[in-house]
């Protein structure tokens, strides 16, 4: 099975049972956000300028996989996060909004679990480049590093 594929379920699996869904007209936005920029960010990185790159697999050609998180993955992943958020109560001291938030946990802490899956299995779908710049001021792109 691709592995894009398997997020792609545990994502939806995941945004079915643990979304809010009664929230989603609130989340729609930044669904639409992420997915507008994901679009934009490959238009202009596209074979060029990459700061990470989703690799292909047998399944999925590199067009496929990148329409796959954008329009799947990335947005249901915000969903999820967004509607797990914890609420502000007005009788908790202002000092403690930001302990929560830091310490919030994603209830399920599904990208922990999967990425730590992925890394025992060595099969992150995707690569990190590193970007220097040159004393002329220009950018190069050095080969890209793997995760595992």
């Amino acid at each position: 099975m691709s592995i894009h594929l398997a997020i792609a379920l545990w994502t939806v699996f995941a945004a079915w049972r643990w979304g809010r869904w009664i929230q989603f007209s609130q989340c729609y936005p930044t669904m639409v956000y992420l997915a507008c920029f994901q679009l934009l960010y490959e238009f202009f990185s596209h074979e060029k300028f990459y700061l990470w790159r989703l690799e292909p697999d047998p399944v999925f050609n590199y067009t496929s996989v990148v329409m796959l998180h954008t329009f799947c993955i990335y947005p249901l992943t915000a969903f999820l996060y967004l509607t797990r958020f914890p609420e502000v109560e007005d009788d908790v001291p202002a000092i403690q909004h930001p302990a929560r938030i830091i310490l919030y946990p994603p209830r399920p802490d599904v990208w922990t679990m999967t990425d730590m899956c992925l890394l025992h299995l060595r099969e992150f779908p995707y690569r990190i480049f590193d970007v220097t710049n040159t004393p002329t001021g220009g950018s190069e792109v050095e080969d890209g590093w793997d995760v595992t």
